[in-house]
C-alpha cells in the first residue's frame, strides 16, 4: 500500500493562504479557460486536488480528477499507483486510469471506495473506468466477483533512525522477509535524492542540492508520522509544514511532499516505488508532487525518511527557492 501528499507553502499573510488554496484547487478550471480562449482542445483529464488518498480495499492510490466524456465533466478517483493486489487487480487498473463509478456510485477518493465497498455484500460488482489513449477516452464497464471487505486495523511497530527495536516487536510475517537486514537510512535518503536529480535531469533541469538543515527537519518529520501514525501535511498539533520551518530557525519558504510505501522489496527499491508515484501524477497539475519535483525554480531540497519494520517507509521531500545550508 502506498500513498502521498504534497502542499505548497510560503510565508504569506492569510487571505494569500486563502487565495492560494483556492487556486490549487480551481487551478484545472483556469487551465481549461485559457485553453479555450486560445482555441485549443481541453485536456480530457484534470486533476481537481493534490490531496493524494489510499484505497486498501482496490489496493491503490490516487487523486480527484474529471474526465471529459461526451462534452461533460466527470469526477473520478484517478489511479497513479497500484500496490499488485486488492480489487483494482480484478477490475484491472492501471495508472492513469480514472475509476468513475463503482456499484453504481460515484467516487473520487480512496476512502470513498473503501466506504462503498465495506457496505457492499459479496457477489457481482459493477464498476465504470475512464482510459485515456493519447487525446481520446474510452470507457469499459467491468463486472467481477466480489468476496466482501472488511477493514483491518494494524498498529504499526516503528524502527526509528539510529534506534534498534526488540527483536518480539517486529512483524511476524511468512518468508525471509521478517529476517532482513535493517536499512541504513543515510543511504536511503542520498538514494531518493539522486532520484530526484534523476527525473529532474531527464526533463532538462538542473540538479536540487542537498540542504542538511531541510533534511533534519525532513528525516524528524517522517519519524513522527511513522511513531505517532498519522499521515498529512498538518501534524497532530495543528502545525504545517512552514510552522515547522520557523520552529525549527530556518529561513526559508518550503514545497512540502510526502509519500509512504508498504511491499515486499528491498529498501531501496520501497524508495523508487514512492518516488515513482510522484512523478506518476498527471503532468499538466501545476500542484501536485510531480510538479514541486520538478519546479525549475527550486534550489534545494531536504530529504527524509523513516522506517517501520519490517517493510514500510515514510519518506519526506522539503524543497526550497532560498539556499538554506
Amino acid at each position: 500500500m502506498a500513498t502521498s501528499k504534497n502542499v505548497n507553502r510560503k510565508k504569506v499573510n492569510s487571505a494569500s493562504i486563502a487565495a492560494l488554496l483556492a487556486l490549487l484547487v480551481f487551478s484545472f478550471v483556469a487551465i481549461s479557460l485559457q485553453e479555450a480562449k486560445a482555441g485549443k482542445s481541453p485536456q480530457p483529464i484534470y486533476g481537481l486536488s493534490n490531496a493524494q488518498t489510499v484505497s486498501k480495499a482496490l489496493g491503490a492510490w490516487g487523486v480527484p480528477a474529471a474526465v471529459l466524456i461526451q462534452g461533460k465533466r466527470v469526477r473520478g478517483f484517478y489511479v497513479t499507483g497500484l500496490t499488485g493486489s486488492g480489487i483494482a487487480n480484478d477490475l484491472g487498473l492501471s495508472p492513469r486510469d480514472v475509476l468513475l463509478t463503482l456499484d453504481g456510485k460515484g467516487l473520487d477518493s480512496g476512502p470513498a471506495a473503501d466506504f462503498i465497498l465495506q457496505k457492499r455484500n459479496a457477489g457481482n460488482l459493477k464498476a465504470s473506468i475512464a482510459r485515456q489513449r493519447g487525446s481520446k477516452i474510452s470507457t469499459i464497464n467491468c463486472l467481477v466477483s466480489f468476496q466482501g471487505y472488511t477493514p483491518q486495523v494494524i498498529k504499526p511497530k516503528v524502527r526509528m533512525s539510529g534506534e534498534t527495536p526488540p527483536q518480539e516487536e517486529e512483524e511476524e510475517v511468512g518468508g525471509d522477509i521478517a529476517d532482513r537486514p535493517k536499512p541504513n537510512i543515510d543511504a536511503l535518503e542520498d538514494h531518493m535524492l539522486q532520484l530526484i536529480n534523476r527525473d529532474r535531469n531527464t526533463c532538462g533541469l538542473p540538479p536540487v542540492a542537498k540542504s542538511t538543515s531541510l533534511s533534519r527537519l525532513a528525516r524528524a518529520y517522517a519519524e513522527d508520522m511513522a511513531k505517532r501514525g498519522f499521515f498529512d501535511h498538518r501534524d497532530p498539533e495543528g502545525r504545517m509544514p512552514m510552522d515547522r520551518v520557523r520552529e525549527a530557525g530556518i529561513a526559508a519558504g518550503v514545497w512540502e511532499n510526502i509519500g509512504w510505501q508498504k511491499d515486499f522489496y528491498d529498501f531501496p527499491k520501497i524508495v523508487e516505488k514512492v518516488q515513482f508515484n510522484f512523478m506518476n501524477e498527471p503532468p499538466e497539475d501545476p500542484t501536485n508532487h510531480r510538479a514541486n519535483i520538478l519546479n525549475p525554480r527550486h534550489r534545494v531540497v531536504g530529504v527524509g525518511v523513516a522506517v517501520i519494520m519490517p517493510r514500510t517507509v515514510y519518506c519526506v521531500q522539503e524543497f526550497s527557492n532560498d539556499s538554506p545550508p
